[in-house]
């Protein structure tokens, strides 16, 4: 390989590595988790976007148009359960709350904003998300059998590695999803 096409290619991982961060973020089942997503502490946010991309017909996790929420583009199974951190978005805050997690919460959320910018304060869409987090909603739980457990202590990739005790002894499970 070419030695400015080598450097071409590394500057490009490392945008995709470091221009664009994914947070992943961990929660149990029934628990409530919030997802992080800031803005410039004197944007003027005229709307903000959550979304995640695999949802079926263009319904939002949570949709806010100037300073009111807009539930019926919601998608129906967020409906109840996404709030913001900060409805009046002070400080830049446009973290959102998820309540009552369940698996079908795992995925990939994205944070969009539309902003005022300039003396004519033309809407200015913020096309690329502000902030993409990978949410991993895990379920622990015990089997049928007494003094069994699995309890999940790291992701990598697909497979999980994962720490399992039975009456009282500690063994290493990997689980493929």
């Amino acid at each position: 390989m070419s030695r400015p096409l080598g450097s071409l290619i590394h500057f490009g991982l490392s945008c995709i590595i470091f221009c664009f961060p994914v947070r992943q973020t961990k929660v149990h089942v029934g628990r409530d988790v919030i997802l992080p997503c800031r803005a410039a502490v004197d944007a003027d946010v005229t709307a903000l976007e959550w979304t995640r991309p695999d949802l079926e017909h263009d319904g939002y996790v949570y949709l806010l148009r100037d300073g009111i929420p807009d539930p019926t583009r919601q998608h129906p199974s967020y409906r109840g359960r996404a709030a913001l951190v900060d409805p009046q978005l002070k400080n830049g805050e446009l973290s959102l709350v998820l309540r009552n997690t369940t698996r079908s919460d795992t995925g990939t959320y994205e944070c969009r904003l539309i902003r005022q910018e300039g003396r004519q304060k033309r809407a200015t869409i913020q096309r690329e998300p502000v902030r993409i987090i990978q949410l991993l909603v895990l379920e622990l739980g015990r089997s049928k059998e007494k003094g069994y457990s699995i309890q999940l202590c790291c992701l990598n990739g697909s497979i999980h590695y994962c720490k399992g005790t039975r009456k009282k002894k500690i063994f290493p499970v990997i689980l493929k999803l």
